[in-house]
């Protein structure tokens, strides 16, 4: 485990076990989580956040989304999101990548469609999606179709 590790996952541990009285450390700390796959941190922190409160933030939502979607529980992230009182672009943009990297096309697809706004990320999203999956007609299509 690498020093970046080690902090994150103290930094995690730390959050969890004294939140802070503020909900701008939860997503900063979710993201260390996801970036070190540390499923238990990232609960530890979701369980702290709804206990204080947190989870009816909008941001915080949206970064347990993210979370959610970067280490593979897909299903929680989109519960999450259909949670979510006002969803704005960056909240739908933070599931499309989930989607994607587990290969979700009809889901990702859904998922655009559903936006009320999209933007170059959540276009993006969808290129690269069919892009991964090899269908450059659909992927090139969508490229033209961007504003």
């Amino acid at each position: 485990m690498g020093n970046f590790e080690k902090h994150s996952l103290c930094t995690s541990k730390c959050i969890a076990r004294e939140f802070p009285e503020t909900h701008f450390a939860v997503p900063f700390a979710l993201k260390a989580c996801a970036r070190i796959v540390s499923k238990i941190g990232g609960l530890m922190i979701h369980g702290q956040a709804q206990k204080c409160g947190f989870c009816k933030v909008v941001f915080v939502q949206t970064a347990l989304v993210d979370f959610y979607s970067k280490i593979g529980d897909i299903v929680i992230a989109r519960k999450v999101l259909d949670e979510i009182r006002g969803k704005n672009v960056v909240s739908w943009n933070s599931i499309l990548p989930g989607y994607v990297k587990y290969g979700d096309l009809a889901m990702v697809q859904s998922a655009f469609d559903e936006m009320p706004t999209k933007d170059v990320i959540s276009w993006n999203s969808m290129v690269s999606g069919y892009a991964r999956v090899k269908d450059m007609e659909q992927a090139y299509e969508l490229f033209r179709q961007m504003p």
